[in-house]
């Protein structure tokens, strides 16, 4: 992550045919205190010139707790998100992708205080990434305090906002045993994105397709049943990139993706 700045990905992958791009926001490849007005004019001239399209900025878990038990720590990650959503609208991305914050695996916070501490999150964040034409996502990770979709739909739900939407991890699904044909029906009208990678419900993984076991035609299948139009973004980790992510391509198509 670290070795290649946001750019140069994008050209690479762009060489290769590819037009559609979820962009990581780490330090070093695309961070709002290391990529300067200049590299952000050009992320997003490269992209207007060719064709691309900047689906998301996803937001990492690190360093980052948005509904925490402590006030620091979430008036942080808020002044954080916020400086990435200006990131993310000045190179044109269309969304950003958000958890639901972490519990502290020993003294957890009531989920009634967690849900407290995210709608004020979101109180503060929605305002500002509407006036930047950035949508916010919520996505379904493991060790957040919602990991599962009825969670945050439910939560989504009581907040009363109909343009905060869902983007949904099938790896971070089929982890957590969810049943992914009920979860997508659920979450239709929220759906905007799925991230694709594959995993086991023994070690938790966003490898290759064809590395695990994640349905994926049983994810296919849904999909087309709930007519979802929206992107489905690879997220993969592999120290063969581009060979991981023709393969996964080719093995999706199979299961009709």
């Amino acid at each position: 992550m670290e070795s290649w700045r946001a750019l140069d990905c994008l050209r690479h992958l762009a060489g290769q045919g590819y037009t559609s791009f979820e962009l990581m926001t780490y330090p070093n490849h695309f961070w709002f205190s290391d990529t300067d007005n200049a590299e952000r004019i050009a992320i997003r001239q490269y992209c207007e010139a060719n064709g691309l399209r900047i689906v998301a900025i996803n937001v990492p878990n690190i360093d980052t707790n948005i509904a925490g038990a402590s006030p620091e720590a979430r008036a942080y990650t808020l002044r954080l998100f916020e400086d990435l959503i200006r990131l993310g609208s000045e190179v044109g991305s269309e969304s950003i992708i958000l958890g639901t914050g972490r519990p502290n695996a020993l003294l957890p916070l009531s989920l009634t205080k967690v849900r407290d501490h995210l709608r004020r999150g979101l109180d503060r964040l929605f305002p500002v990434a509407t006036a930047l034409n950035v949508s916010i996502l919520i996505e379904n990770v493991p060790f957040c305090f919602m990991p599962d979709v009825h969670a945050i739909l439910d939560m989504l739900d009581n907040y009363g906002n109909p343009d905060i939407g869902v983007i949904y991890d099938l790896a971070n699904a089929h982890f957590i045993g969810e049943d992914i044909s009920s979860a997508l029906r659920a979450g239709k009208s929220r759906l905007k994105m799925v991230h694709l990678s594959d995993t086991t419900r023994k070690t938790f993984k966003h490898d290759p397709v064809g590395h695990g076991d994640v349905p994926f035609a049983v994810a296919s299948a849904v999909l087309k049943e709930i007519s979802y139009r929206g992107p489905r973004v690879l997220e993969l980790i592999s120290k063969d990139p581009d060979i991981a992510i023709a393969n996964s391509i080719r093995l999706l198509g199979g299961q009709g993706f």
